[in-house]
């Protein structure tokens, strides 16, 4: 992967990329989808939220096509993305609906009113999920991404080995909060090193990894309860990165089966991490509705754009 010997994305290097790629890339998704620009409706482009540098090529690139192929533009929100994903192999999903969604940069819960109609209701307040999985496989030498690497060594743990505390549980709302989690993986691993003079063992690499997922879990777990709570909702959906973690989809299921609801998660796990299926789904929303850019000159990017 083009971050892995550096730990994390590098703005630089991902613009660049960016700007290498998205000819080529472009032209392989008409390739497959056996069509040309001038048989396309609308073009869909990501306006945010996310990192502003990578933001603007790929806006560029749609105001460019935009103008040569006289196709109308529609603005999309990431999140919006990851929450339709589940939509990609055409069910339909009753409404209104609890969303979560688990990425490295966003934890929420969103109340789905209809496509389009979304709140908050339930968001981190440090460090987003799939970011403290990150942090602490790096902490553990996994690399990165590492997301699915913790889940694959969390297998051969051994249950109570490692035991993390579970954050705010004295807070009743339907907010999350990582970073503590993060601090005392910090903790245990430094004094594991101590014991062992100096470097961990696998095993011990398997038990904490065991024991950071399931603090994770139960933590959204018990937050998404008092999501629920507050509005009747007759579905749960995922949606993110961290959505392709087995152990998560296994969770939202049970709940679900518990409150009598269907749940519905991304059908492969590449809608999971960011794609550009998603994106066109939310875009195909937008365009029934004539959601379309009016002033694209002006169209400019979003970092941070709540739902």
């Amino acid at each position: 992967p083009l971050y892995q010997q550096w730990g994390g994305v590098v703005p630089r290097l991902a613009r660049q990329s960016h700007e290498q790629h998205i000819d080529q890339t472009i032209e392989l998704a008409l390739k497959h989808a056996h069509i040309d620009f001038s048989q396309l409706d609308a073009i869909a482009v990501t306006q945010g939220p996310g990192l502003a540098i990578t933001l603007e090529v790929g806006i560029a690139k749609a105001k460019e096509l935009s103008k040569r192929w006289n196709t109308p533009l529609v603005a999309v929100n990431h999140m919006e993305g990851h929450l339709l994903s589940v939509l990609a192999n055409g069910k339909q999903i009753p409404f209104p609906s609890l969303a979560v969604l688990v990425s490295g940069g966003h934890t929420e819960f969103v109340l789905a009113k209809e496509i389009g109609k979304y709140e908050v209701v339930g968001s981190t307040q440090d460090d987003a999920m799939g970011e403290a999985f990150d942090k602490v496989g790096r902490m553990l030498g996994l690399g990165y991404p590492a997301g699915a690497l913790i889940e694959q060594f969390a297998k051969r743990g051994s249950p109570g080995a490692v035991v993390f505390p579970i954050p705010m549980r004295g807070v009743k709302n339907a907010n999350t909060s990582f970073s503590g989690l993060k601090t005392a993986a910090m903790r245990v691993v430094e004094e594991l090193k101590v014991k062992r003079g100096g470097q961990l063992t696998t095993q011990d690499i398997y038990n904490v990894a065991l024991a950071f997922q399931v603090a994770c879990i139960t933590h959204l777990r018990e937050k998404l309860q008092f999501a629920l709570e507050r509005d009747d909702v007759c579905a749960l959906t995922l949606g993110g990165g961290v959505a392709a973690n087995m152990q998560v989809r296994k969770m939202l299921r049970d709940v679900a089966r518990a409150q009598g609801i269907p749940c519905f998660v991304p059908y492969t796990k590449k809608l999971c991490v960011d794609n550009a299926a998603m994106i066109a789904i939310a875009g195909f929303f937008k365009a029934k509705q004539s959601a379309f850019v009016t002033e694209e000159d002006e169209l400019d990017r979003k970092p941070i754009w709540s739902l």
